[in-house]
């Protein structure tokens, strides 16, 4: 597993826009065991599909907010967020990956 992630924020300009970032990755070698079926008339017709099936997964995260303040009592926030997820999944069905 592996897990890294960094945040960065600060003035774009004193007192009046300020920015922030952020961003996160998770990734995990997942390992998944597959034990097929085993049809009475041929026991043996899925054992070439028995085992351990790697099913990794990586999980990006980020985060992006910008604040302006024109005046001393108003401030506007601006916050974008995004994920996207990576990953080997859908074991068993009728057809084998």
């Amino acid at each position: 597993r592996q897990q890294v992630g960094f945040n960065v924020r600060g003035p774009l300009r004193a007192d009046r826009l300020f920015a922030a970032a952020s961003y996160e990755l998770t990734n995990t070698a997942n390992y998944i065991d597959v034990a097929p079926g085993r049809p009475p008339g041929n026991p043996a017709l899925y054992d070439r599909f028995r085992g351990a099936v790697r099913a990794p997964n990586a999980n990006h995260a980020g985060v992006l907010r910008l604040t302006w303040t024109p005046a001393g009592a108003h401030t506007v926030d601006g916050l974008w967020s995004t994920r996207y997820l990576d990953g080997e999944g859908n074991f068993g069905g009728l057809t084998t990956r």
